[in-house]
């Protein structure tokens, strides 16, 4: 029972993270995604949906999200 409420907790937070990204997307650019995308404890839905974390995701996300870009080059001029 403990399992399944904390199952539910984390749908409802995958909602909300769906809800921000694809109110900030570029309709453009990228799809809608699905709740369950975020979910990656390795329980495969039917549209095969997960998204991995990799350096192309990560940087759709910066770009996507208000600010993303910004820090991104302000963290490379440090780096130089």
């Amino acid at each position: 029972m403990a399992k399944a409420a904390q199952n539910a907790a984390w749908c409802r937070t995958f909602a909300i993270l769906a809800q921000l990204f694809n109110a900030n997307r570029d309709p453009e650019r990228a799809k809608p995604i699905d709740p369950m995308q975020f979910y990656t404890w390795g329980e495969n839905k039917s549209d095969g949906g997960i998204v991995r974390s990799t350096k192309e995701t990560r940087a759709e996300m910066r770009v996507l999200f208000p600010g993303g870009t910004r820090k991104a080059k302000a963290r490379a001029k440090g780096k130089a």
